[in-house]
């Protein structure tokens, strides 16, 4: 079955503060501001995937893999976006339903700016796949909030164990599993491309993490 709710979707909430308790200190309250990227993310919805998402996702996903792309393989990122776009994106809730999965989006302002999935490895394990953001939306935090949205997704659709990986190419999505303490189970270096992987030699690190 395929998870996308479309029922409570996750809605970050603005609280403003004041200081001091009398009227005349609120009067003259110091109001903490909120950063332009704080209240960008505070307004972030998190989603289920609908078929409307399609262009989004595939504009995510393509512009995200020609960024860390080096020079040198430029040709095999082009091949590698065409095999993920053929076998995975042209039928994205076919794909993940065969795989007891889900596939979500982040909106801003109805403007899909991100994006992840969960599919299933093994009974009770789930393996977080194409978590990615628009280049113009990164260093906001956003990526944080998708990582912990997995991890509840996960946790609600019964997982226990979630896996998960990245390349050497993606430093802040490598850092940021890092940051959560994760285990760092196995490094690799993919030789194969797949949809899951480029190949060429390039170093892949997993982690995974108890639910």
């Amino acid at each position: 079955m395929f998870f996308a709710p479309e029922a409570d979707p996750e809605i970050f909430s603005v609280t403003v503060h004041y200081v001091g308790g009398s009227q005349l200190d609120f009067l003259n309250s110091q109001f903490i501001t909120l950063t332009k990227a704080e209240a960008m993310v505070a307004q972030i919805v998190i989603r289920g995937f609908e078929k409307g998402d399609i262009d989004d996702v595939r504009s995510i996903f393509i512009e995200a893999n020609r960024d860390i792309a080096p020079n040198d393989m430029a040709d095999a990122f082009e091949d590698y976006i065409v095999i993920s776009l053929q076998k995975e994106f042209d039928d994205i809730e076919g794909y993940y339903s065969d795989r007891n999965g889900g596939f979500f989006v982040a909106e801003l302002s109805d403007r899909v700016i991100g994006m992840y999935g969960l599919e299933t490895v093994r009974d009770g394990v789930a393996e977080l796949r194409r978590m990615y953001l628009r280049l113009d939306s990164r260093g906001m935090g956003l990526g944080k909030k998708l990582f912990d949205h997995s991890i509840r997704t996960a946790r609600s659709m019964g997982f226990t164990k979630l896996l998960l990986s990245t390349s050497e190419l993606q430093l802040p999505a490598l850092n940021l599993y890092r940051s959560y303490g994760l285990r760092e189970t196995k490094t690799e270096t993919a030789e194969k491309q797949s949809n899951k992987t480029i190949g060429g030699g390039i170093i892949r690190y997993h982690f995974e993490a108890d639910l």
